[in-house]
């Protein structure tokens, strides 16, 4: 299908306000969650595991699609303008491609940038709860110890079973989106 360069423009616009609100509405329990022992429900989302997973890569690629289809969007926008050949890296570019590689590169940053930074916003918090619960834990075997007359020096094989079963139950962890982000990282490493 043909565009009127007018028409492309105004596609190209919707397209930049599309991905913005994309950048908007991610959050954690969007497509970060923090989960509570390893076979429990998530914090944020209604949804079992395998389906927040599904959801979240599904929103990440609708974001890289978006991206994706922006890029090829205003490269043939600025090429029906451009017609000046340069080479970068021993490669031919228009000088318009070249542009546009900048500003995708740009937009796949925020994404990234956006990513981590809820990432780490959900590690903070499963760090605060994690040693949170540890002490919980210690003071749960320490109290146990002390009514079986034991000194905590001479903690049993069971006990220390205990204490992992009961840290394992009840400890945090962000179990999906890390390889999203250090693949998007890669792919941009290797495009600069």
């Amino acid at each position: 299908m043909k565009l009127t360069l007018t028409e492309a423009l105004v596609k190209l616009k919707l397209y930049d306000k599309k991905i913005e609100k994309k950048y908007q509405t991610l959050s954690i329990g969007k497509i970060i969650d923090i989960q509570k022992g390893k076979n429990s429900k998530l914090l944020y989302s209604d949804l079992e595991m395998d389906n927040f997973k599904n959801e979240a890569k599904s929103y990440i690629d609708s974001i890289k699609q978006l991206i994706k289809n922006r890029a090829i969007l205003k490269s043939k926008i600025v090429e029906a303008n451009a017609k000046t050949k340069v080479i970068i890296a021993n490669k031919e570019y228009s000088i318009a491609e070249a542009i546009e590689r900048k500003n995708s590169i740009e937009c796949d940053k925020e994404l990234v940038r956006t990513l981590s930074d809820i990432l780490e916003n959900a590690k903070s918090k499963v760090l605060n709860h994690n040693q949170m619960v540890e002490n919980e834990v210690d003071e749960m075997i320490k109290a146990q110890l002390e009514n079986e007359n034991k000194s905590q020096k001479n903690i049993s094989k069971e006990t220390e079973t205990l204490r992992e079963m009961l840290l394992s139950n009840k400890e945090y962890n962000v179990p999906i989106c890390q390889d999203q982000i250090h693949k998007t990282r890669k792919r941009l490493c290797l495009s600069l």
